[in-house]
């Protein structure tokens, strides 16, 4: 199934929904030891702690589940896609692998267009800034419902938010609050 903005956001009410609306996403460090462009080595460790910037890694490395808010959907909605991006993810070692890497480094196209691309990659940058699954809704809730120039406004505050601006942050998604 290729993701457009409405199944899209469906998927991500469900994520949100089994994960509940405080649920952060912590990430895992992962070490990799590369020699000559082979992985020799690799140690994975599960976060304990809230940090800034966790790299998501789309299947959990110790469990093979689902891991992160995009993993989760991509998952629920094109499980084949989900295992080519989970293999790429892996033989690139669990470097970073954005939403927009999966067509060029999985040889899967998961959004039918750049507009959802667009909103997948702004919800995984929001998650790995640390910020709650809720607000991640939120923020995708406000961009579906914006006129063009909002959406580029609250994708423009979405890439410049981190916990200590998530104030300001909830002002650019609420601004009648």
């Amino acid at each position: 199934m290729t993701l457009n903005i409405e199944n899209f956001m469906e998927h991500l009410r469900a994520v949100v929904e089994e994960r509940g609306r405080d649920y952060v996403y912590l990430g895992f460090d992962i070490d990799t030891t590369v020699d000559e462009g082979e992985i020799i080595s690799q140690t994975i460790t599960e976060r304990t702690e809230r940090t800034y910037a966790a790299d998501c890694v789309y299947r959990n490395p110790l469990t093979g589940e689902p891991s992160c808010i995009i993993g989760k959907i991509v998952a629920a909605a094109d499980p084949e896609a989900f295992e080519a991006i989970a293999q790429a993810e892996k033989d690139y070692g669990y470097e970073s692998f954005p939403v927009n890497a999966f067509r060029r480094d999985a040889g899967v196209d998961v959004f039918e267009d750049g507009e959802t691309e667009g909103l997948a990659a702004a919800v995984q940058a929001l998650q790995d800034r640390g910020f709650e699954y809720g607000l991640v809704l939120d923020f995708a809730e406000a961009y579906v419902e914006a006129d063009s120039a909002r959406r580029v406004k609250l994708l423009n505050e979405a890439y410049m938010a981190n916990l200590e601006s998530a104030d300001a942050f909830k002002k650019a998604i609420h601004p009648e609050d």
